[in-house]
């Protein structure tokens, strides 16, 4: 978590669908500034992310690329 407990996540656009979020613990608020959607959380917070979501193009092969700064991702295909 930043030291601001402010957490940016992907919003859809044309390399990415996102499906769903769910976030644990849940956020404080939910921002949406500078072309990006952020979720406020004290600082220093751990939070664990579920996500669904499709990229397309290079990010496709890794879904890391859409989610910098995670510590762990799993791709699930079906």
């Amino acid at each position: 978590m930043p030291a601001d407990g402010r957490l940016a996540l992907p919003t859809s656009g044309a390399s990415l669908l996102v499906h769903g979020l769910e976030l644990a613990p849940p956020p404080l608020a939910e921002e949406f500034a500078n072309a990006q959607r952020w979720f406020v959380y004290a600082p220093g917070a751990r939070v664990t992310l579920r996500a669904r979501f499709r990229a397309f193009g290079p990010q496709a092969q890794n879904p890391a690329q859409a989610l910098p700064g995670a510590l762990h991702v799993r791709s699930i295909t079906p």
